[in-house]
């Protein structure tokens, strides 16, 4: 039963290795999401002062409206996507924790188990040789 729980476990532990990476490779994305559209945001910046944009001070604003909006929107999606990594580790370490706590349970068991066993092979030999 308890290599049974010791599998369960692993399983869990595996799946949220998995699910640990794929997080991680959201928020790699993310990241880079957010970096291009800050360089964005500074290339249209440094048209707009240079004047080689020639864009209008209404489309300007609404560009960097639009750009600001963007950038909110990653950062808030960057930091979802770091929170859930977060606590995806931490059930990560829980689970490993447990998986080793049962890991030595099983051995303990295991030991006591082999130990009754020897008990009682020496008690019936000993009940067949007295007989």
């Amino acid at each position: 039963m308890l290599d049974r729980c010791r599998s369960c476990l692993q399983t869990d532990l595996d799946q949220l290795r998995e699910q640990l990476e794929e997080e991680q490779e959201g928020r790699s994305d993310l990241q880079r999401l957010l970096t291009k559209a800050n360089n964005e945001m500074a290339a249209w910046r440094h048209k707009a002062e240079s004047g080689e944009g020639a864009v209008r001070s209404e489309e300007m604003e609404e560009l960097k409206r639009k750009m600001n909006a963007k950038v909110v929107e990653l950062e808030a999606q960057l930091e979802a996507a770091q929170s859930k990594a977060s606590s995806m580790e931490k059930v990560k370490n829980r689970l490993q924790g447990e998986l080793e706590d049962l890991s030595v349970e099983v051995e303990r068991v295991r030991e006591r188990f082999y130990s009754c066993l020897t008990y009682f092979t020496h008690r019936v030999g000993r009940i067949w040789n007295a007989s």
